[in-house]
C-alpha cells in the first residue's frame, strides 16, 4: 500500500480487521458527521443537512436490511421499515448531539439501549426524548412509525435494532469502526484511491462486519452516481477474493473444493479460479481497460505485500495460493 501511495498518487486505506489495532478507521458515521457539521456551521445551507439525512438513512438501511429487503421478511416487515426509521433517527441523534469522539455506531447502541429504559407516563426515555425535539425534527420524523406502535411493539422495535448493532461489540474493533478514516465514498470515486479490507479466516464473526462495510460503501456509491446522473464520476472496481462461492472456468468440470487452490484477481469472468500461469498477454487489455480506481478486497487470514514494478495499465495481477505452507504471494508481472 506504501508504494501506491507514495509513487502512484494513490490515497489507501488499509482495513485490517485480522489485527484492528493497528488498521486505519472506518467511521460509518464519517460522511453523516462530515455534513451535520457543516450545517451547523452554516444553517442556510440546507443542501448539507439533506445529504446528513441521506447518509443517515444509507447506514440504517444497510444494516437492517443486510439479508434483503422489507419484503423477505413478510408479516415482520412492519417491525423492520419502523427499526430502520429508528436506528436512522439515533443516527442523525449522535451525529447533532454528541461529542466528536463519541460520533460513530457505539455510542448509537448505547443510545438505544439507554433509551430502552422505561420513564415517566408509562413511556421509555426514547419516546420522552422525542417530545423534546421540535415538531420539525427530522430524527422525529423518521422514528414516527416505531413511536406510534404499542409499547410491546416499540420494545420489539427497539430490540431488533440493538440486535443488528450486537456485531459491532468488540473492543478490538472498536479500534476501526470508531475513528474516521483518510478515505470515504466521495473522496473515492473523485481521487485515485485504494482500499484493502482483510479478514481474518479463523474468525468468522468479523465476515458479518465486512459485508457490512462492504455493502454500505457500494450504497453510498450509488448515491453519489445518483447526483451525477447514474455515473460515477470515474470508475470504482471491487476485486473480492474468497468472498462467496467461486465460479468455474469452463475447461474444469470438477467442483473446486479446495478455495486456496489458485485464484487470480482479475478474469474475464470475475471470480474464476486458475493458475497464474493463465495470466498472459491475452488479458492485459482487461487491466488496461481498468479505471486507476480501485477497491481492493482481499478477504484472508493471510499477510501479502502489494509491489507495483511499473504503470498500472501494464501489469498483470494474480494470486498464487499454496495450500501446504499457507502462504499468499501476490505476483505482479509485468507483460511487454
Amino acid at each position: 500500500g506504501n508504494i501506491a501511495k507514495d509513487y502512484y498518487g494513490y490515497n489507501v486505506a488499509v482495513l485490517d480487521l485480522r489485527n484492528p489495532t493497528k488498521s486505519d478507521g472506518n467511521n460509518l458515521l464519517h460522511l453523516v458527521n462530515k455534513y451535520m457539521d457543516l450545517y451547523k456551521a452554516d444553517p442556510t445551507k440546507i443542501s448539507y443537512k439533506a445529504k446528513a439525512e441521506k447518509y443517515a438513512k444509507i447506514i440504517g438501511k444497510t444494516l437492517i436490511y443486510s439479508e434483503g429487503d422489507s419484503s423477505s421478511y413478510g408479516q415482520n416487515a412492519f417491525f423492520y421499515d419502523a427499526a430502520e426509521g429508528l436506528l436512522t433517527s439515533s443516527i442523525l441523534l449522535v451525529s447533532e448531539f454528541c461529542e466528536p469522539d463519541e460520533r460513530h455506531i457505539v455510542s448509537v447502541f448505547k443510545i438505544i439501549q439507554e433509551l430502552l429504559a422505561p420513564g415517566k407516563n408509562k413511556k421509555n426515555q426514547f419516546q420522552q426524548l422525542m417530545e423534546l425535539l421540535p415538531a420539525d425534527h427530522k430524527a422525529k420524523w423518521l422514528a414516527g412509525s416505531a413511536l406510534t406502535a404499542s409499547d410491546q411493539g416499540m420494545n420489539s422495535i427497539m430490540s431488533t435494532v440493538l440486535s443488528k448493532l450486537n456485531a459491532f461489540l468488540d473492543t478490538e474493533l472498536e479500534q476501526v469502526i470508531c475513528f474516521d478514516g483518510n478515505i470515504d465514498a466521495e473522496l473515492f470515486v473523485k481521487e485515485k484511491s485504494a482500499i484493502f479490507l482483510i479478514l481474518p479466516e479463523d474468525d468468522t464473526t468479523k465476515n458479518f462486519v465486512a459485508s457490512l462495510m462492504i455493502q454500505n460503501l457500494a450504497r453510498e456509491l450509488f448515491s453519489v452516481a445518483n447526483e451525477h446522473g447514474g455515473k460515477l464520476p470515474n470508475r470504482a472496481v471491487f476485486f473480492c477474493d474468497e468472498l462467496g462461492t467461486m465460479p468455474l472456468p469452463p475447461y474444469i468440470k470438477a467442483k473446486l473444493d479446495d478455495q486456496e487452490r489458485y485464484q487470480t484477481v482479475y478474469a474475464k469472468e470475475r471470480g474464476s479460479a486458475a493458475a497464474p500461469t493463465a495470466s498472459d498477454k491475452r488479458y492485459t487489455k482487461h487491466i488496461r481497460n481498468m479505471s486507476n480506481l480501485f477497491l481492493f478486497i482481499f478477504v484472508s487470514h493471510l499477510y501479502f505485500k502489494i509491489h507495483f514494478l511499473s504503470k498500472p495499465e501494464f501489469i498483470t495481477l494474480s494470486l498464487a495460493v499454496s495450500s501446504a505452507a499457507k502462504e499468499m504471494l501476490l505476483a505482479i508481472r509485468m507483460m511487454e
